[in-house]
Formats: C-alpha cells, structure tokens, sequence
C-alpha cells in the first residue's frame, strides 16, 4: 500500500525538487567518499538525500527516511551521519515539514526530527551540538509554517477575488434577464395596441376616414415605440420566472415607494420637475428601479438619514437623483453609510448603460451618498457607464 501511494505521488513530484535532492545526493557521494566513510554511512545517506524528492507529496517521507538513515548508521558503524551535506539534509526536511503539512501534522513532523537529533546524540554529539540542531530544526520548521500560512491566505484572497467577479458578472446578467423580459412586456403592450387599433381602422376606413387616420396614427407611434424598445432588447436573454406576470412599475407609484421608506425612519423629500406623466415605457421603468435601489440601500444602510430624491425631465433626457446624508452611530458621524456591500450597483449601472445613459453613484462631499443617472428619452447607443457599485 506504502509503495502504491509513493508511485501515485512521484507522478506529482515537481521536477525541481528532484533536482535538489539529485544535487544533495551527488554532494553527499563525493563528501562521504572524500573522507572514507563507511559504506553503510554512504548509502544511507543517499537514501536520506534522495528522499527529499518527496518532500512536497509527503514531508514524512524525507523525515523518516533521516530517522531511520540515522539509527542504521550508528547501529552499524557506532557514528552516526554528519557531514555538511547530512546538515542541508536536515534543514531542507525540517522547512518541508513546516511548509506542507497542516500545522497538528507538522508538529509531529518536528517531534520525529528531535527524535533524530536525540538519537544522534548518542553517536558521539556533544550536547552543544544538539542545542545548535535543535535550535536550527526549529529555525527551518517555523518559517516553512509561516510560508504555509501565507500560502493559504494568499490562496483564500484569490478565491475571494474569483468568487466576488463571478458575483458580479452574475448580477449584470440577472439584471440583463430583467431587463428583457420587462422591456418584452412593453412591447408586447405596445404590439397589442397596434393590433386593435389596425382592426378599429379597418371597419371605420370606408365610413369614417378621420377615425380610421387617428387609428393608424396611433399604430404608428406604437409601432414606432415597439421599434424603439426592440432595438434595446437586442443581446439580451429573456429570463422566464414567477415574477414575468406580476405589473411592472411605474413613476406613478413613486408616492407608495417614498411612503414605504418614509415608514422606515427616513426623511424622503421629492423635489419633481417637468413633465413625469408621459415618459416612455421604459424610461419610466428605469427611472423606478433607480429610485427603487438607492431608496432600499439608503434604509438597509443609512437607517434615520434624511434623503433627497430628484427627478428633472428635460427635452432630451430625464435626470433621476438620490442623495442621503450620512448619519451619526454612537455619537460619530459615518461617512457613505449608504455605499453598502451588494451589487445592487452593478446592475443599476448595466440597465441604465443599456439604455444608452449615464449611471454614477458614490460618496459625496459632505459624507453622505449620492447615486444619479442620466436617462435619454430617445433610444441612444451605450455609453461606458461610470461610478463605482457594491
């Protein structure tokens, strides 16, 4: 079983470590030969040498294989190992121990090298000498536990980072679903009136023409709006829930949202300018869901903040504004206390960017938060947006 783990491992050895432990060998043969060892001294520490190939797969391996080298060593020839090389050996597999083991593992690791050090001792050490080893075993073993540590958190910020883009870019295409599919209900609308009012035309084209003119006016700023919010639909993916049946919201319900906030211990002011009443379908959706988010961040994350909600509708574009102020905790102010830690952000940005305007939220000046978005009326190329989520 050992022998069936230690060939599933070498296929993972990393050539590198190979290459260390080839030099150590190579290192030990020509010291050990140098000063006339004995041969049992010579092969055992090969043995020792060559094992730090597994020193990644299983510090174990290099650790026992030092042990064992060791106690052969002086069982045989009453000395045990101690060239320079024997030295490298030792402090290659004590910072092997501490870098790839959990830290419970690693101890054990660290007890079986003192071990060693203990069994050396009676070879003919000094009892300087094994404080010296003893202390350089720890030096080796702590920083590979250091390095292990770092290794990890390292590691755990890059999943973090991984897991935060993949939240991100699945909150832009869950937003891009709802964009569809709302922007399917106003054409489906705009499509249905065309049909009726083709069919009214039809039977008032002979006896009434005026009428049938005004009907076919009617079918051609549908059609045109249709045109229009199909250009915008373009690219996305219609996502099919629950929620596809539900009325979609309007500017005209802006008073039930503030009302809502309001109950949440905000003080919502709604400064209106322009005419809000005959936006298109979808600016007037959009506009919703701006005021919706900031209004919804500003409770979860600005409890008691006075808020300031604009919406200016010009000739070409329709400015929608949410300014909360920041508030005081425990007697300190808190600057952005809005800014909070979701991506509802992201996919404001997104269906505001779609649409061909600009989005930009972020801490203010004073320390409060403001998120704004520039709307154009009539259908525009996107524009990178700009402003920073959550």
């Amino acid at each position: 079983m050992a022998a069936g783990l230690l060939a599933c491992g070498f296929v993972r050895i990393p050539r590198t470590d190979i290459a260390l432990a080839a030099a150590l060998a190579a290192g030990s043969l020509a010291s050990l030969l140098s000063d006339g060892s004995a041969t049992v001294t010579l092969v055992a520490q090969l043995v020792a040498a060559l094992s730090l190939a597994f020193r990644r797969v299983n510090p174990f391996v290099p650790t026992l294989a030092t042990l064992a080298a060791t106690v052969i060593t002086l069982l045989i020839t009453g000395t045990g190992p101690g060239d320079v090389f024997y030295l490298a050996i030792w402090i290659v597999g004590s910072y092997a121990c501490g870098a790839h083991l959990p830290f419970r593992q690693s101890l054990v690791a660290l007890a079986l090298w003192w071990v060693t050090l203990v069994v050396s001792a009676q070879s003919g050490f000094g009892w300087g000498d094994v404080v010296f080893m003893g202390t350089l075993t720890l030096g080796a073993w702590a920083p590979g536990v250091a390095a292990r540590r770092s290794e990890r958190a390292r590691r755990a910020a890059a999943e973090l980072a991984e897991s935060r883009e993949r939240e991100a870019k699945q909150a832009v295409a869950d937003e891009r679903a709802r964009i569809a599919r709302e922007l399917h209900d106003i054409v489906a609308h705009a499509i249905g009136i065309m049909v009726v009012h083709a069919g009214a035309a039809q039977e008032l084209l002979v006896d009434h023409p005026a009428r049938a003119r005004e009907a076919l006016d009617t079918v051609q700023q549908a059609g045109e709006d249709a045109v229009t919010e199909l250009r915008r639909m373009l690219g996305l993916l219609r996502a099919v829930d629950e929620s596809a049946t539900a009325p979609l919201p309007r500017l005209a319900q802006l008073d039930a949202l503030v009302a809502t906030a309001r109950g949440a211990g905000l003080a919502v002011d709604v400064e209106p300018q322009g005419d809000l009443d005959a936006l298109p379908p979808a600016v007037d959706l959009t506009a919703y869901r701006v005021l919706q988010e900031a209004l919804t961040n500003a409770v979860k994350h600005a409890p008691g903040a006075s808020v300031r909600v604009g919406l200016r509708r010009t000739a070409r574009e329709l400015e929608v504004s949410v300014v909360n102020t920041h508030v005081a905790l425990g007697g300190q102010r808190v600057p952005g206390s809005a800014a909070g830690t979701g991506h509802g952000l992201i996919g404001l940005r997104e269906r505001v960017t779609i649409f061909g305007g600009r989005f930009d939220a972020a801490a203010d000046e004073t320390g409060g938060f403001r998120v704004s978005a520039t709307i154009p009326l009539q259908y525009q190329a996107p524009t990178a947006a700009t402003g920073r989520g959550r």
